[in-house]
């Protein structure tokens, strides 16, 4: 089952005369061209502009590349993009935005899918983000508790974490040292930059965890590009695996929480139509996420032998059986 609440659509402005003009949009997107969250996500986008007045072939003109797992590749989409002389970018994940920043520090940004814009200089502040970069954050510091409270819920012997991602995890980490109290758990960190390292943090730690171990992965483009390995590893040393990618259920990963990234797509299409109409990025606040979800595998969770309890899965947004 599958529920998902929109915000409701506001008011279409008229447009002013040089909208008639054709407007660019280039976009850097997350993960690769055929994933199906990417298609979810772009439709959705899309979908917004429509009803906001744009229409590709028309007014508008948008340019997608995709999956800047690495920042040598973020940094050449973002050359590719800017070749084609954009009005405006919009980028999912911090790599993206730092690319485009280097590209150029002149062209207003929306991006999506930051978790801390503020801490890693994005923006001045999240009422007031100053220059010409604002958008929307995909998760909260209290997320990292909320990671722990749901994975000892649906897996209550796990005694052992790992957070792994590859960006830093110290926006969650005083809400993560805080639950480690509350659960009794043990946690440790791990930054991973390639595939080979990733299977040796995860081959070390599931050979010290004793058989209760558990995987925690932040909100990471690196990891979510390779979820499919990490999937991989996390049933051969059957570790239950929380994380906020939302792709990693689907593809056999245990459980999901966090922001519901069509609908930050959809958000964004109303901040790319302000700009494009005359607003200042500087002027438009960095907004939070207004929508969560929640997801679990149903076969993952029998492959580890958990049993999912009742109001757990009546909670779930999203149940893959």
């Amino acid at each position: 089952m599958r529920r998902r609440h929109l915000l409701a659509s506001v008011a279409v402005l008229p447009f002013p005369a040089r909208a008639q003009q054709t407007r660019r949009v280039a976009v850097l997107t997350g993960l690769a061209e055929t994933d199906p969250a990417t298609k979810a996500r772009l439709a959705g986008f899309r979908e917004r502009m429509v009803a906001l007045g744009w229409r590709e072939g028309q007014n508008l003109a948008i340019d997608v590349r995709y999956e800047p797992s690495s920042a040598e590749r973020a940094r050449r989409l973002a050359a590719e993009l800017m070749a084609l002389k954009p009005d405006i970018f919009l980028a999912q994940g911090l790599p993206s935005v730092v690319a485009i920043r280097e590209a150029s520090a002149g062209f207003p940004i929306v991006f999506l899918g930051v978790p801390d814009p503020v801490s890693t200089r994005l923006v001045e502040s999240l009422v007031r983000p100053g220059g010409q970069t604002t958008g929307f954050t995909s998760t909260e510091p209290a997320f990292g508790a909320k990671w722990i409270e749901l994975l000892k819920e649906i897996s209550p012997a796990t005694q052992r974490l790992l957070v792994l991602t590859q960006q830093s995890a110290g926006f969650y980490r005083p809400s993560i040292e805080q639950a480690v109290k509350q659960f009794g758990v043990e946690v440790s960190f791990a930054q991973v930059n390639s595939a080979a390292e990733m299977e040796t943090v995860l081959d070390g730690f599931a050979a010290t965890a004793a058989g209760a171990g558990g995987l925690i992965l932040p909100t990471d483009i690196f990891t979510a590009s390779h979820r499919r390995q990490i999937i991989a590893l996390a049933a051969r040393h059957r570790l239950p695996l929380i994380t906020g990618n939302p792709p990693f259920p689907p593809d056999g990963g245990l459980m999901y929480y966090g922001a519901d990234f069509v609908d930050l797509y959809v958000r964004a299409a109303g901040y790319v139509d302000r700009i494009l109409r005359g607003a200042r990025p500087a002027d438009l606040p960095v907004q939070q996420p207004a929508t969560f979800q929640m997801s679990i595998n149903l076969r993952t969770a029998a492959a580890l032998g958990l049993v999912v309890p009742p109001t757990l899965r009546a909670r779930a947004d999203e149940v893959i059986e």
